[in-house]
């Protein structure tokens, strides 16, 4: 990865947030960035960075809802590739840069919204059917992740009709993940259950601690490398950026690729 990163948001004195974990993880593994906490994005004005702008550098944003218009806004000015990680975020249809939605990077979740999608489908074909869903985060979370909300939806489970059990608390972590020191400020299971025709299926999904995310945007770091030019003005969904869906051609490569193990 040879682009800068500019890093939109704030860390916090007294715990580890998304914001930190970034600038970490960029310095362990020699990517350069700067953490800002808004426009503009250069050694003038009010906030400035302490270095001139480049042209190449990629905007990860990591901020609350409010601070997106004018980040958004910078971003046009300069015709930087945008990338959300902060939920919750609307994008104009118009944008004139490339802007990548990517509230969950943790990779085998992206995969699972890739594939997920045709499993409703049939399982809505078998006749009686049902699902249940339980999701757990850390204390500090009320809300349901981005993911969750997702799954949700695909499959119809409802809070509100008592298909999703909600579990917070960093007990739960301690407990049932066992989770402990700074990794049990960010955490989330997600069990879901589907029954049809006298059959279940139980998918479960664990992401703990930053580092996957870190590690997935990693990947689309350089996925969006490889586009380059071919990566236009428009607003995209990390997973189906990262995970096209399988043509019939991509299917033959998988299906005859050697066995590595």
């Amino acid at each position: 990865m040879n682009r800068p990163l500019i890093i939109v948001g704030r860390t916090r004195p007294d715990r580890k947030n998304m914001a930190s974990e970034l600038v970490d993880h960029c310095g362990r593994h020699g990517i350069n960035c700067r953490l800002t906490d808004g426009p503009p994005f250069g050694p003038e004005g009010s906030n400035p960075l302490p270095f001139p702008l480049d042209p190449a550098s990629i905007v990860v944003f990591v901020s609350d809802a409010e601070h997106f218009p004018p980040v958004l806004a910078e971003c046009q000015k300069h015709n930087l590739t945008l990338i959300v990680l902060s939920p919750d975020i609307t994008v104009p249809a118009t944008a004139t840069v490339p802007v990548i939605m990517a509230p969950n990077l943790a990779l085998l979740n992206l995969a699972l919204l890739q594939v997920l999608p045709a499993l409703a489908a049939m399982w809505k074909l078998c006749g009686a059917h049902q699902a249940r869903m339980v999701e757990g985060r850390q204390a500090s979370e009320d809300s349901m992740s981005v993911t969750a909300v997702q799954i949700a939806d695909l499959f119809g489970v409802r809070s509100e009709d008592g298909e999703v059990v909600h579990v917070r608390g960093d007990t739960f972590g301690e407990m049932l993940l066992g989770i402990s020191g700074r990794s049990i400020q960010m955490f989330e299971k997600l069990v879901l259950t589907l029954f049809a025709s006298g059959c279940r299926i139980q998918i479960t999904t664990e992401v703990i601690g930053w580092e996957p995310h870190c590690l997935g945007l990693d990947v689309l770091l350089t996925k969006i490398e490889e586009l380059g030019p071919n990566l236009t003005p428009g607003v995209y969904q990390a997973h189906e950026l990262l995970f096209p869906s399988f043509s019939e051609e991509y299917q033959e490569q998988i299906r005859t690729k050697p066995n590595q193990d």
